[in-house]
């Protein structure tokens, strides 16, 4: 419950200025719950972080180990695909469509 109460917190600042210290709070607790059911509200939480600082490939990776954690993450196809489309990818106007 405190791990989710972190998250939760981290995701929060995550759209306020501060993105760059929920980067620093969510990597180290996103490896204890690679497993779990939470794991990709993790991956997406630092997927959106990620994407916000510009950081496109960290949120790549982050938005695709949500998927492989939580195949029907919708949130994390959407952010995966709004990445690729920031990049300029074919492809991921392919994915996004």
């Amino acid at each position: 419950m405190a791990f989710q109460n972190l998250s939760t917190s981290a995701a929060k600042r995550s759209y306020k200025p501060s993105t760059a210290k929920a980067l620093q709070l969510l990597p180290s607790q996103a490896e204890f719950t690679v497993s779990l059911a939470s794991g990709s509200s993790i991956g997406h939480t630092l997927g959106l972080c990620y994407h916000k600082q510009k950081q496109y490939q960290k949120a790549i990776t982050a938005y695709t180990e949500a998927i492989q954690t939580n195949k029907f993450f919708l949130d994390a196809y959407i952010g995966r695909g709004n990445v690729y489309m920031d990049l300029g990818s074919d492809y991921g106007f392919e994915m996004a469509k």
